[in-house]
């Protein structure tokens, strides 16, 4: 196996990591019961979006990235229909949109309570910007 080929192997596998992480995140920031979990759910609209997309020296196995991407969408999907159904809003998968929303509701908070909603996590790759598109 050569040098290149190493790489793509171990980037495959940190991003099946990746892939379980977003699933995971699917599932738990879709349960929206308040404006403080609905804020941390928007928040994680544009986290996820751009959470280790593949692109230049983040490349795995093909079919590994097609897997991570297709549960990145599915993922935004599932947020972003509980944020539909629990605001009523209409904004699909746009993630400009969504922080937006975030970012005033956290205002008018009294508490700042929401302002404690996102997670901390330094892996995020923000140059990058995956393919969600807006609906």
């Amino acid at each position: 196996m050569s040098l290149p080929g190493i790489e793509r192997w171990g980037v495959g596998i940190h991003q099946k990591s990746v892939t379980r992480s977003l699933a995971a995140w699917g599932v738990e920031d879709a349960r929206i019961t308040n404006d403080s979990s609905a804020i941390h759910a928007a928040e994680m609209v544009g986290y996820i979006s751009s959470y280790y997309v593949p692109g230049p020296g983040y490349r795995g196995p093909l079919e590994v990235e097609a897997a991570l991407e297709r549960q990145r969408r599915e993922s935004i999907e599932r947020i972003v229909a509980s944020l539909e159904r629990y605001t009523g809003l209409n904004y699909g998968t746009n993630v400009e949109r969504w922080t937006e929303w975030a970012e005033e509701r956290k205002s008018s908070e009294p508490d700042g309570a929401a302002n404690r909603s996102q997670p901390i996590r330094a892996e995020t790759n923000r140059t990058s910007v995956t393919a969600v598109s807006d609906r």
